[in-house]
């Protein structure tokens, strides 16, 4: 048990291994463009979008940093390759048909590695039909947490024995 909580909180165990080329091929636009432009057009769209104006605000927080902008020079300068290699316990990994198409493929690349090397994985892949394509299916978290549960109780009846 302890083992399935440690992957809940350890970060390193994301179906992804290198967050700074997904900002890369992602915000790709928004690298290029200048940062005196490119504020002055976040200022615009939040100004008139309060969605985007949380979305943005989070990603800023999430990252230590003042605005969405910073977060993307950050993450660029700091992020680490994770060495997908080193994980062995079964494990879970949720995508959505509304992912970026390099979240899409560096989840399949660490599924065909587990694969290859006999680690049990199960890649889930919410289709829009769902109501839960989004990235981390923030628009259907009930199915989300629905999949999740399934899959312990799974894992959990396979590795417990009861005395």
């Amino acid at each position: 048990m302890e083992k399935l909580f440690m992957l809940a909180v350890d970060n390193s165990k994301i179906p992804l291994y290198d967050v700074a080329q997904v900002f890369r091929v992602s915000f790709s636009a928004v690298l290029k463009t200048p940062k005196t432009v490119l504020k002055w057009g976040s200022k615009l769209v939040t100004s008139v979008n309060k969605v985007a104006a949380v979305n943005l605000k989070k990603y800023a927080w999430q990252f230590g940093q003042a605005d969405f902008t910073s977060s993307v020079s950050e993450v660029l300068k700091q992020a680490q390759t994770v060495d997908y290699h080193k994980i062995s316990i079964p494990s879970l990994f949720l995508v959505g048909a509304g992912d970026s198409p390099e979240l899409l493929r560096q989840t399949e690349v660490i599924a065909e590695n587990f694969r290859k090397r006999g680690v049990p994985i199960t890649v889930r892949k919410f289709e829009s039909a769902s109501g839960s394509d989004a990235h981390c299916q923030v628009n259907h978290f009930r199915l989300m947490n629905y999949v999740v549960f399934e899959w312990l109780n799974h894992v959990f009846k396979k590795e417990y024995k009861a005395d």
